[in-house]
């Protein structure tokens, strides 16, 4: 038979009329027989599994794919078509799934043992997302509903068998280019997908008890340390699985996987899970992800000391208290930061994290009032923490920071969306300048007094930053409390003391007036200025007369 070399076929398709051969480019849309033999693929492992129709488009598809190989390597044979044929059926489609996703989402078992039985198809080989078939089979729901609750569906088994902690032949065995199932599931386990698709705690401890069990001869040391591998592999996000099950509180899964866990200072994890422990927002979690990291790598490097910090952080919007006088106040306070403060660390409050912040400051710059009410109710010696200034540079309280952050957003907001987001913002911390400025008969003003004269490292008040931000909810809520306790930071008292206009001053001699007419803040300068306009003459001295360190009024400020 006579052959014809590749290059003709880069040429016009007439010389080929009379040649038996099979053309690669003879359809109007230049699609090749390659391209539609792997759509037809695709389509047969899409349609449902084990029926008589699927096993007929197989034998006639695999037909078509013998002669498309026959016609373009005449001299192959043995384990070189072989290789062909595989590579053939591990390419991806446009969306970058191969046969084998297509099978797995399908639940089509048969055309799966075809290809990864029949003609080696890499198991481990990932979609995009690097999702391999084990990880989309945990997200199908169609494969689950498929078998009675609580059996193993077929798929499920097929798959375990080919990728298991149990079978040591499997996770070792190498492909062509020296991949073994473990090494190429890098950005996430079955385990992960359990916890994150699961509708509750009850179901994802029913896939778990499904897709993970304790392998024969756990009690051994090394046998355990080995399977405690396949646990604390962390995805993209790093994180393990019980993280992911801590953050939707499922108590029972955390429980199952903990129960199978050895801790291990190579891999890092218990940092970590015990973040995810507190954020979890449960106390039972967190007790046992605690029990299980209290004496590993974790204490040496303090990480159980600011567990009280990531309480903080993360444990934000709560209900903390019904109310005043409803007798299950002791039910609503803040139990995980309670937990952490009477058990686990109870000198927290006194550690200070790299950023030279306690744990007060993280709830201030977080925004986290519900942490502020836990302390003030439920602490001992919660005014020594609450004026406690940072220990860093800046030596700001707990006012400086929420007025700081108020005001953090560089640019103005373009839509609606954004500016409810900005509202929302403000008022997390507005809401705890009015639970710290809130007056009780039970508490000690001076406190309050204390907080609003303090100044950072540039001689700045709570107040001089109002002045600056675009709060003026705040600039108000700071202005009226400082005005009823005659606040100032001067040490002798003017005849003319006005709080916001004359008092308080900074290093540059600067009131919080100077700041609203250099930040062209108009609203917040008619709070201190309109009210005072019965007496225009002596009011036009006192403002001549006001003049900073470099003998600037107001006035020279603002045409600056």
């Amino acid at each position: 038979m006579e052959t014809i070399s590749t290059l003709i076929q880069m040429t016009p398709i007439a010389p080929f009329k009379k040649n038996p051969m099979h053309i690669i480019n003879s359809k109007p849309n230049n699609r090749s027989r390659k391209s539609e033999l792997l759509d037809e693929l695709i389509q047969i492992a899409r349609s449902p599994t084990e029926d008589d129709k699927s096993q007929v488009e197989w034998k006639n598809f695999e037909k078509k794919l013998n002669e498309y190989f026959d016609d373009q390597h005449l001299y192959s044979c043995g384990s070189s078509a072989h290789k062909r044929r595989r590579k053939f059926f591990e390419q991806p489609d446009t969306n970058l799934f191969c046969p084998i996703h297509h099978a797995v989402l399908n639940n089509n078992l048969f055309i799966l043992k075809k290809l990864v039985d029949g003609y080696g198809c890499d198991i481990n080989i990932s979609t995009l997302d690097y999702d391999t078939v084990l990880m989309l089979a945990a997200r199908a729901g169609s494969i689950w509903e498929s078998s009675p609750k609580g059996t193993k569906p077929e798929m499920i088994e097929y798959l375990l068998q080919k990728i298991s902690t149990g079978n040591e032949k499997a996770i070792n065995e190498q492909d062509d280019e020296y991949r073994t199932a473990v090494k190429t599931l890098l950005k996430a386990t079955v385990l992960h997908f359990a916890c994150f698709s699961a509708k509750d705690d009850e179901e994802c401890l029913g896939m778990l008890e499904i897709l993970y069990k304790k392998p024969k001869g756990f009690d051994n040391v090394l046998v355990r340390q080995g399977d405690s591998e396949f646990i604390r592999q962390k995805d993209s996000d790093n994180l393990t699985a019980i993280c992911i099950a801590a953050r939707r509180s499922f108590e029972q899964s955390v429980g199952y996987l903990l129960d199978s866990y050895q801790c291990s200072q190579l891999d890092n994890c218990c940092d970590i899970e015990l973040e995810y422990g507190v954020r979890s927002n449960n106390e039972k979690i967190l007790e046992k992800i605690y029990l299980k990291h209290k004496n590993c790598c974790s204490q040496e490097k303090n990480t159980y000391k600011y567990l009280l910090h990531l309480a903080a952080k993360f444990n934000n919007n709560r209900k903390v208290f019904v109310g005043a006088d409803d007798s299950k106040i002791n039910d609503e306070f803040d139990k995980v930061s309670h937990i952490i403060n009477t058990k686990y660390c109870k000198d927290a409050w006194d550690h200070i994290s790299a950023e030279g912040y306690t744990a007060v400051h993280f709830a201030a710059y977080y925004g986290n009032n519900a942490f502020i009410q836990y302390i003030i109710n439920k602490v001992k010696n919660w005014k020594e923490h609450i004026c406690l200034p940072t220990q860093n540079s800046r030596k700001m309280n707990i006012l400086h920071i929420c007025v700081e952050q108020s005001g953090s957003i560089l640019s103005p907001p373009e839509n609606e969306k954004e500016k409810s987001t900005t509202i929302d913002r403000n008022r997390k911390y507005l809401e705890i300048c009015d639970t710290i400025l809130e007056f009780k008969p039970e508490r000690d003003p001076d406190y309050v007094k204390e907080l609003l004269e303090a100044v950072d490292n540039d001689k700045n008040t709570p107040l001089h930053l109002a002045a600056r931000m675009k709060s003026e909810d705040i600039f108000d809520c700071l202005l009226e409390c400082g005005g009823n306790l005659n606040c100032s930071n001067l040490k002798d008292k003017k005849e003319d003391y006005i709080y916001g206009v004359t008092v308080p001053r900074n290093w540059l001699e600067q009131t919080p007036l100077f700041e609203c007419a250099k930040y062209s803040r108009k609203s917040f300068m008619e709070k201190l200025l309109l009210p005072r306009e019965a007496n225009s003459s002596k009011w036009k001295q006192i403002l001549d007369r006001l003049k900073d360190e470099n003998q600037n009024t107001c006035l020279h400020i603002a045409c600056n």
